[in-house]
């Protein structure tokens, strides 16, 4: 079923690789991300749609083996206007080639990206893409911060 103004409706991604035993300042939870996300589409007037959390789930496994992928063929689908996550890196922990593959995914759909923490929004700078990304985006300078995955 495909959502009314697709485009007002945002998914979020969360992922967290090993919760075990983690903690303090270094270990960013899924709670946190999804707060972010949540902050970031509250700023610019989007609504959250489905919330997606994989825990003790590595980036380095394709989509294909995560939840992302139920996110992206939604999107794909129209059935959302794309997805918010907090940081680039809970897109994917594997090669720079698989980054740049979820994020030409989302273009091709028209879908938008928009990672809270790092202030890209294909929205608003169509020219924003990952590093090697055989698409449309460019870097986008990424503030500094303590973490792990």
């Amino acid at each position: 079923m495909k959502v009314e103004k697709a485009s007002t409706v945002m998914d979020v991604y969360a992922r967290v690789s090993d919760k075990g035993g983690r903690e303090g300042e270094s270990y960013i939870t899924v709670e946190t991300q999804v707060e972010a996300c949540r902050a970031a589409a509250a700023r610019l007037g989007l609504t959250v749609g489905k919330v997606v959390v994989d825990e003790d789930v590595s980036g380095a496994k394709r989509p294909e083996e995560r939840a992302l992928e139920e996110l992206l063929g939604r999107a794909e689908r129209h059935e959302t206007g794309g997805i918010i996550v907090a940081f680039t890196d809970r897109l994917s922990r594997g090669s720079l080639k698989e980054t740049a593959e979820v994020f030409d995914r989302l273009d091709r759909a028209g879908a938008r990206l928009i990672v809270a923490n790092e202030g890209i929004d294909s929205a608003s700078s169509p020219s924003v893409r990952p590093p090697c990304s055989p698409r449309r985006w460019s870097p986008a300078p990424e503030p500094s911060r303590a973490r792990s995955e």
